[in-house]
């Protein structure tokens, strides 16, 4: 693949993928401008993540979904409900809105990380993953100082310049193929049949990793800090997946990959294993661990699937499945926080962190073969 064309597709996807990591802005944001109340950003949440899923599933599913036109369509689409999400005037019209800029986004994403992990699946993942983080930290200072000067909804609606610059560069694109050049050496890739195992290990990942952040203002309070310090403390430590994507993305993986999920699965869990009031600091570097764990483990995790994969096709089934892993994090941590609190909820993360790595132990393709250049 051409250079200007990978780095195309790995724009893309991270501004396909940007609207998640900045949701509590966003919602924070929705309830400001009065169109959705507190108790109901869940659900605005949720239908944003279902969207995802539905997008996601299309450009899986029918082959015609995952070409130029319905690209640009998908981006046209997405800019029309970013706007509508700013000029949303009840939480209905809010959800519908979130829906639908979540599908056109969710179709973005599968088909740019399936071209873009065609080659060397890990550093494309790994790619992706560090700028949609760069770009959401970026955005996430901005939008609150825009909204201070103007107001909630004007920042709200320079949010659809994130779809206006995809499908800007989807219309960069050249018609005709691109010249060839010669490609950098391969990705292990997993023998057959391992890819399935690797995408399964991948959501059992992700969804409790969606369940830990979203109570994880509920382990700050369980752990002695005020809701303030809580949120502070959340913004700064999520800087630790910035270096720690870096080092996924520029490295291959040299550990087997039940080895790294176990390891990435214990910082993970970091910030529901902390002792009751033990303050800012071990709060603060659960959290850093929390991030860095859940950062190497999407790179990783997603990058032995797309290496297992023999077709764009399937590699649209990975971006598939991440986001229907997303979606359904929230309600089993709602579940979780509902029958058994916060330990419920640290009970069934437990046990999906230890089912994903009980999978992959038959696996000895996630050692990677040192190569000279990563």
């Amino acid at each position: 693949m051409h250079p200007w064309a990978d780095m195309r597709h790995r724009t893309v996807a991270a501004l396909a993928a940007l609207h998640v990591g900045i949701e509590p802005v966003l919602l924070a944001l929705l309830v400001e401008n009065g169109a959705v109340a507190p108790a109901d950003v869940g659900w605005v949440m949720g239908a944003g993540q279902i969207g995802m899923t539905g997008g996601a599933m299309l450009c899986w599913a029918v082959s015609g979904a995952a070409g130029r036109p319905a690209a640009i369509a998908a981006a046209a689409l997405a800019l029309a409900a970013s706007i509508g999400l700013a000029l949303a005037p009840s939480p209905a019209a809010a959800m519908v809105a979130r829906a639908l800029l979540g599908a056109g986004m969710g179709l973005l994403l599968a088909r740019a990380n399936a071209a873009a992990a065609r080659d060397r699946p890990h550093r494309a993942i790994g790619t992706i993953v560090l700028l949609q983080q760069l770009l959401a930290s970026v955005v996430m200072v901005v939008l609150p100082v825009m909204a201070a000067w103007r107001d909630a909804r004007f920042a709200l609606a320079a949010l659809a310049v994130v779809p206006l610059i995809a499908g800007g560069l989807l219309l960069s694109a050249p018609a005709r193929r691109a010249p060839t050049v010669t490609p950098l050496p391969p990705d292990p890739a997993p023998p057959g049949g391992a890819m399935t195992a690797h995408l399964i290990a991948l959501a059992m990942m992700l969804v409790p990793t969606v369940m830990i952040w979203s109570y994880l203002g509920l382990a700050g309070t369980a752990a002695g800090l005020d809701a303030h310090a809580a949120e502070l403390a959340i913004a700064g430590a999520s800087l630790a997946s910035i270096p720690a994507g870096l080092i996924a993305a520029l490295r291959p993986p040299r550990q087997a990959a039940a080895r790294t999920t176990a390891i990435c699965g214990v910082a993970m869990l970091a910030p529901m294993l902390l002792p009751p009031g033990g303050g800012l600091l071990p709060y603060l570097a659960a959290m850093a661990a929390f991030n860095a764990g859940t950062t190497i483990a999407t790179i990783r995790l997603g990058g032995w699937a797309m290496a297992g994969c023999g077709t764009a096709r399937e590699r649209r089934l990975v971006t598939l499945g991440q986001c229907a892993a997303m979606a359904a994090g929230g309600p089993f941590g709602a579940l979780a926080i509902r029958g058994g609190g916060l330990p419920g909820l640290t009970a069934l993360a437990m046990m999906a962190v230890a089912g994903a790595v009980v999978l992959l132990m038959p696996l000895r393709a996630g050692r990677a073969r040192r190569f000279s250049r990563a």
